[in-house]
C-alpha cells in the first residue's frame, strides 16, 4: 500500500510546501537508507511511513541532525513535517490520534537558533543606500529605476521580501486624494499602506520602462539585457539587489529583512506611535514590533518627562509637611535600644560583622514592628565574645 504525502501539502503556502517536502524527503531517505533523489512523496510505502512516525526513529534522526550542525529553524520545520505526516495517517485511520498528540509535545534537541544579528540602518545610511543605487553607472536606466524603487518601498513601507514579489500593478489604488498599496502578507492576510508622493513618483518613473502592462502584471519584473520582461522578480532577485546596494555603503551582509527593521526603527525615531508601526508591518503582536524597533529606554526624552511637562506646574505644587525623623531600634543590647550602626559600634564590630552575628544562636527575635523591621535581644557582651 502506498501513501500520497504530496497532494495534502497543497493547502499550505508555496514556501511551506517547499520546506516540508525537503524535510520529508531527507527524513524518509534516512528511514529507507537510500539517497533522497529516489524518494517519491506521491507514492511512499505504508511500512516506511509507519516507521517514520515512531518516537525512537524521530529521536535518532534528530540527534543525527544535531551532530551534523543543524540549526533551530531546521528542527522546527522537521517537527511540523512529521506532525503533518502523523495527522495525515490519522485521517486515513492508519494510526490513532493519541499518537499525533505525542508528536505535538515531542521536544526536539536544544540547539542554537542560527539567526544572525539584525542590522538597523541610520537615516543617513538609508538615504545613501538609495542614492548610490540610483547613481550606479554600470546599471541600465531601467535597472537603476527598478532597484531604487524597490529599496524606497522596502525602507518606507517595511515590506517583507516575499511580499515584494507578490505585488501587482492592480494592488495600487486610489482612495479619495490618497494612493494606497495592497500587500499580500503572511498567512494570506491583506493589509494596506498609504503611498507617499515621493514613492508614487518613483513608481511612475519605473512604470515608464514597461512596454506591455496589465493589472495582473508583477509590479517588479526581471530584466534582460537592460530591457523589462514580463517575468516577475523572485526573492533571490530582491536579495541580490539589497546585498549589492549594501556593499556600496560598506555593509556587504545587508539583507532584505534588515530594511524592514530599519523602516520600523526610523518610523519610531520620527515620532510614529508603535501601534501605527505595528499596523504598517502587519504584526499580530505588539511585542514583535518592539523587537523590530529595538527600542531602548531613552533618558533624554522619556515618556515620564513628556507626561510631567504636559501636566505642567501642578505637579510641583504641594504642601510642606513637618515629618519628624523616626529611627526604629533594631537591637536591644544590655537593656539599651540601638540601631544596627549603633550596635555595631557598641560591640566594636563592622555592620556586616554585626549582621552575621545576629544570625547566630546569641540572637533571639522578639517582635515585629512596622513591616519587616524586627528588634533583636542580644546576650551580654561576655556571651557574645565567647561565641566569636
Amino acid at each position: 500500500m502506498y501513501i500520497d504525502l504530496e497532494t495534502p501539502l497543497a493547502r499550505f503556502s508555496k514556501d511551506c510546501q517547499r520546506h516540508r517536502k525537503a524535510a520529508l524527503r531527507d527524513y524518509l531517505a534516512h528511514i529507507e537508507g537510500r539517497p533522497k533523489v529516489y524518494i517519491d512523496l506521491t507514492a511512499v510505502t505504508l511500512s516506511t511511513v509507519m516507521q517514520a512516525v515512531t518516537l525512537a526513529n524521530v529521536q535518532r534522526y534528530a540527534n543525527q541532525r544535531k551532530a551534523a550542525g543543524a540549526k533551530k529553524a531546521a528542527f522546527q520545520v522537521l517537527r511540523q513535517a512529521i506532525l503533518f505526516m502523523a495527522k495525515h495517517l490519522a485521517e486515513l485511520k492508519c494510526i490513532d490520534y493519541t499518537a499525533v498528540e505525542r508528536f505535538r509535545h515531542f521536544s526536539m534537541p536544544s540547539v542554537a537558533s542560527g539567526h544572525r544579528p539584525g542590522i538597523w540602518l541610520s537615516r543617513d545610511q538609508a538615504t545613501a543606500l538609495i542614492a548610490l543605487t540610483e547613481q550606479h553607472s554600470e546599471s541600465s536606466p531601467a535597472q537603476r529605476s527598478r532597484d531604487a524603487t524597490i529599496l524606497v518601498l522596502m525602507v518606507v513601507g517595511g515590506l517583507r521580501c516575499e511580499e515584494m514579489t507578490k505585488l501587482c500593478w492592480e494592488d495600487i489604488s486610489s482612495v479619495g486624494h490618497y494612493v494606497r498599496l495592497r500587500i499580500h502578507g503572511k498567512g494570506r492576510k491583506l493589509r494596506y499602506i498609504k503611498l507617499p508622493m515621493s514613492v508614487q513618483r518613483r513608481i511612475e518613473q519605473w512604470k515608464f520602462f514597461h512596454r506591455e502592462l496589465t493589472g495582473k502584471s508583477a509590479l517588479f519584473s526581471a530584466l534582460y539585457k537592460g530591457s523589462v520582461t514580463v517575468n516577475p522578480l523572485g526573492k533571490s532577485g530582491i536579495f541580490y539587489i539589497v546585498k549589492d546596494a549594501g556593499q556600496r555603503i560598506g555593509m556587504p551582509g545587508l539583507a532584505p529583512h534588515d530594511l524592514r527593521r530599519t523602516s520600523a526603527r526610523l518610523a519610531y525615531e520620527a515620532g510614529t506611535p508603535i501601534p501605527l508601526i505595528q499596523q504598517q508591518l502587519g504584526h499580530a503582536q505588539l511585542n514583535t514590533t518592539e523587537r523590530y524597533i529595538n527600542a531602548l529606554l531613552i533618558l533624554d526624552n522619556a515618556a515620564t518627562d513628556m507626561l510631567a511637562t504636559a501636566l505642567g506646574a501642578s505637579l510641583s505644587e504641594g504642601y510642606e509637611l513637618d515629618i519628624p525623623e523616626v529611627i526604629e531600634p533594631e537591637a536591644v543590647i544590655d537593656g539599651e535600644l540601638l540601631t544596627r550602626q549603633e550596635a555595631a559600634v557598641y560591640l566594636n564590630l563592622s555592620v556586616p560583622q554585626f549582621d552575621r552575628l545576629r544570625k547566630k544562636a546569641a540572637i533571639v527575635p522578639t517582635s515585629k514592628k512596622r513591616g519587616k523591621t524586627r528588634t533583636f535581644e542580644l546576650y551580654t557582651r561576655d556571651a557574645i565574645d565567647r561565641l566569636r
